[in-house]
């Protein structure tokens, strides 16, 4: 490994970055990843080092390793980095909390660290990271917008796979989607990146009609805590999730990212079915009357996106689920103020 580094690390001009599929089956400290780490910053000294899966707590006996998920890595220095040295943290394929910290220990010394956290997806709806012979469907813009949003927020990162075909080349339809996420967002470079306006359900009171079996694990609180690993679920097919929120704050949109079921394509791929077929959003005005404000005979979607032509406020939101082919559940809910 040592040699193809150097090989890589000095062959190939400038590289920006480098990233172990890490949590190996041997310990942590048989690989040696100071002197990799060495190795690289030598030829390279502006590339950004990672590996896969490195952020957790010692087990009760403290002689292994328990990985936390990043909707748990919410405090500051108190999990570890058992892969040290390294200049970020990354769990493929999954999802920083809003609430992400980023000082954290190692085992190395007592030192705290600066890690960001560098979140990798597919661009294909249907997860694959290698081309087939087929061409696949990427993901819709909406849902590639808000996750860009969500991903480069609080000092995070986004890298995005564009696989190539079996020529070496870009998909056309593939170059098609990547260049129209970056005209929608207006990315230029050295201008800051662009953000999606502020969160204003996280943390906030949240109850539903119906819950997984009355379990904490899927509860209501579950779709506002901001965090898309964690998620509500009903036991019932038309329940009702409300939110109470600031009733002077305005928002001007809505951003539902729902659980969906996965079927396994036998190709390292895989193809996600919505649930919730027909549903309607309404809000309690400061009158104390419920208005409904949207309504849709559509599925959801992965991450339904709602942009009203001007602002609302509201003392709570209701999400009502008209109809599912199965038990409805949510990840998150977003209401965000954008640009007001």
């Amino acid at each position: 490994m040592a040699g193809q580094l150097e090989e890589l690390m000095s062959n190939y001009g400038e590289v920006c970055e480098v990233w172990f599929d890490g949590g190996w089956d041997k310990p942590a400290d048989m690989w040696d990843i100071p002197r990799r780490y060495d190795i690289i910053k030598k030829h390279n000294p502006y590339c950004a080092v990672g590996v896969n899966g490195t952020i957790g707590v010692k087990d009760d006996d403290g002689s292994g390793f328990v990985s936390i998920l990043p909707d748990m890595q919410i405090e500051d220095n108190k999990y570890y980095m058992r892969y040290f040295p390294g200049d970020f943290r990354l769990w493929d394929p999954k999802i920083a909390a809003k609430r992400d910290h980023k000082q954290y220990l190692t085992h190395v010394d007592d030192g705290s660290y600066y890690l960001p956290f560098e979140h990798t997806i597919c661009l294909s709806k249907e997860w694959n990271w290698f081309q087939k012979m087929p061409a696949k469907c990427v993901r819709d813009l909406d849902e590639l917008e808000e996750l860009f949003y969500w991903t480069t927020s609080g000092g995070n990162s986004l890298v995005i796979n564009v696989p190539p075909d079996r020529t070496g080349r870009i998909r056309e339809h593939e170059a098609q989607a990547v260049i129209a996420l970056r005209n929608r967002l207006g990315i230029e470079y050295g201008k800051p990146l662009p953000t999606g306006g502020r969160y204003l359900q996280v943390g906030c009171p949240t109850e539903a009609s119906s819950t997984w079996d009355g379990s904490d694990e899927y509860s209501a609180a579950q779709a506002t805590d901001g965090g898309l690993q964690t998620r509500w679920a009903s036991k019932e097919h038309t329940p009702t999730l409300t939110l109470t929120l600031n009733p002077e704050e305005s928002f001007n949109k809505l951003t539902i990212f729902e659980y969906c079921d996965t079927e396994q394509m036998g190709d390292f791929s895989n193809r996600r079915i919505n649930r919730i077929e027909s549903y309607k959003i309404d809000r309690l005005t400061l009158d104390g009357e419920w208005e409904t404000i949207y309504v849709s005979d559509e599925p959801m979607g992965d991450c339904k996106t709602i942009r009203f032509p001007y602002p609302y406020k509201a003392s709570k939101l209701r999400l009502q689920v008209l109809k599912a082919r199965d038990f409805p559940s949510i990840y998150e809910f977003n209401v965000i103020a954008d640009k007001i």
